[in-house]
């Protein structure tokens, strides 16, 4: 559940970080570690690990592609794609002519070399390539979301919200579309239409705290009583959810609460939330940071119902 916003990538992330350690220490490029780091890489998708993936993969994959077996092209391609997260055009073009050879005329692999042109900023030619693909294959559903990504690196906001809300028409199941739609309607202060996202999104995956905050900070945000009512609802469940360590839902609480007191909406019950949000503030910041709760319980004399 956590994953979603990347909580639950971060032993995986120290477990890449203590091999590449123990490389480093070593002096030499042990290729069986080399082969774990990579694996271990590509298995979780742990794209902020990308520098790593180029400096000890695309040395192995020129002097000894042996070493990575059966597995040798997914690694060439997932080189190709640390070199673009970190600008690489150089890398991810060398890898992109080993594909090419082994796979020529695979679509895959021009999808890649339309991703180094998007990186490139070379848009009308990767548009080109993309335009081509989806002719080829209607159903590619990577295609649209690349046109999509295109559209947002051009900052065309309206456009890539309506290329995405077509999409979302065919591949209603893609929660990373929904997370991304509701970025877009943010970004352009369409709060309703962001809050309708997100639902879909709790829909999918009601025991995600993440999507619970976040509908939350919609509702508050929107600011009507009744949406400052919901807010303390999915406040409420996110912190259910994640009680520990869930400061943004905690502090949520505390605002939310303290919003319907000065809307003369305050019963009982919400005033035992805000006290609630309170204590497990401090909670937290007492084993955490003892400046951060001298600073919160200043600040908490001011609004305290």
């Amino acid at each position: 559940t956590q994953s979603t916003w990347g909580f639950g990538k971060k032993e995986k992330m120290e477990a890449v970080k203590k091999l590449k350690s123990e490389l480093d220490k070593s002096g030499s490029k042990n290729s069986t570690k080399v082969v774990q780091v990579l694996k271990l890489v590509r298995e979780h998708n742990l794209r902020s690990c990308s520098a790593i993936v180029v400096e000890l993969g695309y040395p192995l994959l020129c002097s000894k592609p042996s070493t990575f077996g059966n597995s040798v092209w997914n690694v060439w391609e997932q080189v190709l794609v640390a070199a673009i997260d970190t600008g690489n055009s150089d890398v991810a073009r060398k890898c992109l002519g080993h594909l090419h050879s082994k796979f020529p005329g695979s679509s895959r692999v021009h999808r890649l070399e339309a991703m180094i042109l998007e990186s490139e900023k070379q848009y009308d030619a990767a548009i080109a390539i993309y335009q081509h693909i989806i002719k080829e294959e209607p159903t590619n559903e990577l295609i649209p979301k690349r046109l999509i990504a295109i559209s947002i690196a051009k900052h065309a906001l309206p456009e890539a919200t309506a290329q995405l809300v077509e999409y979302l028409k065919k591949c209603q199941a893609d929660i990373s579309a929904w997370k991304q739609l509701t970025d877009l309607y943010l970004k352009q202060n369409m709060h309703k239409q962001a809050k309708f996202c997100v639902e879909e999104l709790i829909l999918a995956e009601p025991q995600n705290h993440c999507w619970h905050t976040l509908y939350a900070e919609i509702s508050y945000t929107l600011g009507s009583v009744e949406d400052l009512k919901l807010a303390k609802k999915h406040y409420c469940r996110s912190v259910e959810l994640f009680p520990e360590q869930n400061l943004r839902a905690w502090y949520g609480l505390l605002a939310v609460t303290n919003a319907l007191r000065c809307e003369k909406a305050t019963d009982e019950t919400t005033k035992h939330l805000f006290g609630l949000a309170s204590r497990n503030i401090k909670s937290i910041y007492s084993a955490q940071n003892a400046n951060q709760l001298s600073t919160f319980n200043a600040s908490l004399t001011h609004f305290e119902p």
